[in-house]
């Protein structure tokens, strides 16, 4: 199957407006000379995008947890504003990685993300970076650009000096505050090629000139350029500030997340390359010894159950029965590619992948000769499974909640005493076992009971239906055949908690 995509022209439209006026706008200063609103002056605790200068920042907490300047800080660091973010449509840390130095989010043609993993994986001079903070406390969340002001990446090995420990470096998140002195009033509807839609709501109120509220909301669903993946992302962040007095300070924050998302490779591992396209058996042959099955390229299977697609209530073992393998050296009994005799030692197609890797001639060739079924998969393949919004081959919910204290005795000295609890469980699920899936020919004539076989020199993969079935056993050979919608039945859940003051 190969839904049909719409593809958008314009890549991002943005639409802006007040939920009072046209235009989001601090309101007017009466009438009479009035003076405007007073700037707030920032604890030194504290880093905000007001103090940006366009794609420049000016400060950060990196060096010691007090608002330093840039210039000042002993650490290689650069900052992406929230001008920039908003500028080149930047909404989560791994595409914001991308544009800063020497970082790069690692994808790795979707190996990164086959086991349903919903964060991002960042590096930092070639190296993990450490675990992502938000306003340097550690952050398990996968990071969306809704709720933040900026995004820091502190580099090399000082990182674990000023920033959250580690050689490669840091990356940290700046949220959004509430704020006393202005009012927000916007809304971001941005539409993209395949299917990609995205909705968010930055609101602050100021209810006196001591407390306000901020609300960030996100709404965001799309597909890739790839078949069957999405990634759908629900979040609801609250933030408050209450000046309590002119030397105290409370503010607080949290977060409720949620993320759906399937995604799946290209690579499919070769279990066909050795095969010389004419042994087709009709049954077991318990004589054929292992120097003409490599000549064949073929290998017997070892104890497997299989279900009969076209009669649920039958299974058969099909051990012994012939099987395809990819070309490899083999000392004792030599292997062939195309005829020709494999003698580069250590040599092992069938560990490559089938798509993008070593595209000899020779390599499919006696194949595709000797079946009419054959093809390589797409780019744009993936093993995944029809119904691949149904059932996500990762869910992730996520909650974050953070309160600051922030005490000035007298001028000149600053105390502050905050903390942080950050819950996330995520559930995952294997799209391909080990980052690929197998991909072999049916060259069995016959059904295990003796039944023609009717997916005779189609190629399938060996891996379960999803959902799996009550009573289903081992895995779905001829069953599966010319199905590449199929993943193996292999599942994992985690739960991250971590509590932190400071």
């Amino acid at each position: 199957m190969n839904p049909t995509r719409t593809r958008l022209t314009t890549a991002v439209a943005v639409l802006g407006f007040g939920l009072q006026s046209i235009v989001a706008q601090t309101a007017p200063a009466p009438s009479g000379g009035a003076a405007p609103d007073a700037a707030v002056k920032l604890d030194p605790f504290s880093v905000s995008a007001s103090s940006d200068v366009g794609f420049v920042a000016a400060n950060s907490l990196a060096g010691g947890r007090i608002a330093t300047a840039l210039k000042d800080t002993p650490v290689a660091y650069s900052v992406l504003t929230s001008e920039f973010l908003e500028a080149f449509n930047i909404n989560d840390a791994g595409k914001a990685a991308d544009f800063s130095v020497n970082t790069n989010q690692y994808v790795n043609d979707g190996l990164q993300g086959v086991q349903g993993n919903t964060t991002v994986v960042v590096r930092i001079r070639g190296q993990a970076a450490n675990t992502p903070t938000r306003n340097f406390f550690p952050y398990a969340i996968a990071a969306d650009s809704y709720n933040v002001d900026r995004i820091d990446f502190a580099r090399g090995a000082n990182a674990s000096l000023f920033g959250a420990g580690g050689s490669a470096g840091t990356l940290n998140t700046v949220s959004k505050q509430a704020l006393t002195n202005k009012t927000i009033r916007e809304v971001r509807l941005q539409v993209g090629s395949w299917d990609n839609y995205r909705v968010t709501v930055d609101l602050n109120q100021p209810i006196n000139e001591k407390i306000a509220l901020r609300t960030n909301l996100l709404w965001s669903d799309g597909e890739t350029w790839r078949q069957r993946e999405f990634e759908a992302r629900k979040g609801f962040t609250m933030a408050a500030t209450y000046n309590v007095t002119p030397k105290l300070t409370m503010r607080a924050e949290y977060e409720f997340r949620t993320t759906d998302k399937t995604s799946g490779t290209n690579r499919s591992k070769d279990n066909t390359s050795a095969w010389d396209g004419k042994f087709m058996p009709a049954g077991l042959d318990p004589a054929m010894t292992p120097a003409q099955m490599a000549v064949a390229g073929v290998v017997r299977q070892v104890q497997r159950f299989v279900r009969d697609p076209d009669n649920s209530r039958s299974a058969y073992n099909t051990q012994n029965m012939f099987v395809t393998r990819g070309a490899a050296y083999n000392a004792a009994n030599t292997n062939y590619l195309n005829g020709k005799p494999i003698r580069s030692v250590g040599l092992n197609i069938g560990g490559l992948s089938m798509t993008e890797v070593w595209d000899h001639p020779d390599r499919f060739a006696a194949t595709r000769a000797g079946s009419p079924f054959f093809v390589l998969p797409s780019r744009d393949f993936t093993p995944n499974w029809d119904d691949y919004r149904t059932y996500p081959s990762g869910t992730e919910r996520a909650e974050d909640l953070s309160v600051y204290f922030t005490y000035k005795p007298f001028e000149g000295f600053f105390a502050e005493l905050s903390g942080d609890r950050n819950t996330v469980e995520r559930w995952t699920e294997y799209p391909a076992a080990g980052g690929m899936y197998n991909m072999q020919m049916d060259i069995n004539r016959l059904k295990p009971n003796g039944d023609p076989n009717p997916y005779f020199l189609q190629p399938y993969s060996e891996n379960m239906r999803w959902p799996p079935k009550v009573g289903q056993v081992g895995s779905l050979t001829q069953s599966q055949n010319n199905d590449p919608h199929v993943k193996e039945a292999t599942s994992t859940q985690s739960r991250s908690e971590s509590q932190s003051w400071s």
